[in-house]
């Protein structure tokens, strides 16, 4: 019977070739949109300017902006976490605007504390971020509570990558 089991050919099936071949199609279409979200800074946390925030906050579906003053602490403690996560979260943009560069933007999202954080769903702010009350008020706050808090936001999608990434986020925290 272990012979015969052997001798089964897969090859010639028709319907594991369609599957195949439906698998391949769809592997080269996310290959292509990742690639699209790369050269659209997704993948990076990169820094802008004001007269770069509305081409790159209404570019992406999903975009997060920190905004930020490159003397206080607690700005440079969000800095490494959504560093740590930009990558894992290949379907939002992170951006970070210095917020004593970008008046009209500080002034229009009525930003008052730094650290923000403003969530954009299709260029319109939808939440926001301000300091580190809603992390635990501590700057020891862990990379997976703000991965949480920005899922619940809508601007990532927590249900595939949080699970892969709960433990290795617990383990790089420790090091903190």
């Amino acid at each position: 019977m272990a012979q015969e089991e052997e001798d089964i050919d897969f090859s010639d099936d028709e319907e594991l070739a369609r599957i195949r071949e439906s698998r391949i199609a769809e592997m080269k279409s996310r290959a292509q949109e990742l690639e699209m979200q790369k050269t659209m800074g997704h993948g990076s946390f990169t820094e802008i300017v004001q007269d770069e925030f509305l081409r790159e906050v209404t570019n992406s579906k999903f975009v997060v902006v920190h905004f930020f003053h490159k003397d206080f602490t607690r700005c440079k403690i969000m800095d490494s976490h959504l560093e740590r996560i930009t990558q894992q979260f290949f379907g939002t943009k992170f951006l970070k605007i210095e917020a004593e560069k970008a008046p009209f933007f500080v002034n229009k999202l009525q930003i008052k504390v730094l650290p923000a954080v403003v969530c954009f769903i299709d260029g319109v702010a939808t939440d926001r971020l301000v300091g580190f009350d809603e992390l635990g008020g501590s700057d020891s706050f862990k990379t997976e509570t703000l991965i949480k808090w920005l899922g619940k936001a809508g601007v990532l999608n927590v249900k595939t990558s949080i699970s892969r990434q709960e433990k290795k986020y617990k383990d790089d925290d420790s090091d903190d």
